[in-house]
């Protein structure tokens, strides 16, 4: 399955032209650059997760790993550019891993909305002081990387999702190839990997914590009780 292109779309408007300028070299779509950057990004701010998590820099991993759902919640929410959208775009972003958690027949253990909102405003300004409790162990974010990465395989599957994704707004970083040249970072990398048959978010770099044993509720009991 070609997990980009099943339900690829025409950009917004104001995007159109400059995603086109970067799939063009490539010979791929506008819609088809700004998935591929777009899973670059992520990936990218998983696997930092995923050092900082193998290095015990706890704070490090839930602040990396919550910026990457913020992507998340800005590609499947639709956001355009606009000031005092990182806190909607964090909780569509987690509502959404969080609901696909939710479908799956041993859901991981995991926090609510407002606690991870919580946590990114802390680790995200200094992580002096949260004006209150916080809910944080060592291991609070280990679910949050297993969520990013499913969403990240299972979001193009989804055409109204795929249609938020065509509206919002991400713009292409690029840096210099040769003398006079430049590229959109991640595109022909990600290109490359799904071309060979690999999902989105498979062989991430620092990927130990998929080892890890996880926190599960097991739905058949009653009430609900929690296992690894």
């Amino acid at each position: 399955m070609d997990h980009v292109k099943q339900h690829a779309q025409a950009l917004h408007v104001a995007d159109e032209a400059a995603w086109l300028a970067v799939g063009t070299p490539c010979g791929i779509s506008a819609f088809e650059a700004k998935a591929y950057y777009t899973i670059g990004l992520v990936r990218e701010m998983v696997a930092t997760a995923g050092l900082a998590r193998s290095k015990s820099l706890h704070l490090g991993a839930i602040f990396q790993i919550l910026d990457a759902i913020e992507l998340l919640g800005r590609a499947v929410g639709g956001f355009r550019h606009a000031n005092g959208q990182a806190g909607p775009r964090l909780r569509a972003g987690l509502n959404y891993v969080l609901d696909l958690n939710s479908q799956e027949s041993a859901p991981l253990t995991v926090l609510t909305v407002p606690e991870y909102a919580d946590l990114r405003n802390f680790t995200g300004h200094g992580a002096a002081s949260a004006g209150g409790p916080l809910r944080f162990d060592p291991w609070t974010g280990l679910a949050l990387l297993h969520l990013t990465t499913r969403a990240l395989d299972a979001m193009w599957a989804d055409p109204a999702k795929m249609a938020a994704f065509a509206n919002c707004q991400i713009d292409p970083l690029s840096t210099p190839t040769s003398p006079g040249q430049t590229e959109a970072i991640y595109v022909r990398h990600i290109q490359a990997h799904l071309q060979a048959d690999k999902m989105p978010s498979a062989e991430i770099l620092f990927d130990e914590w998929r080892a890890e044993n996880m926190s599960i509720v097991l739905t058949t009991s009653s009430p609900a009780v929690t296992g690894y």
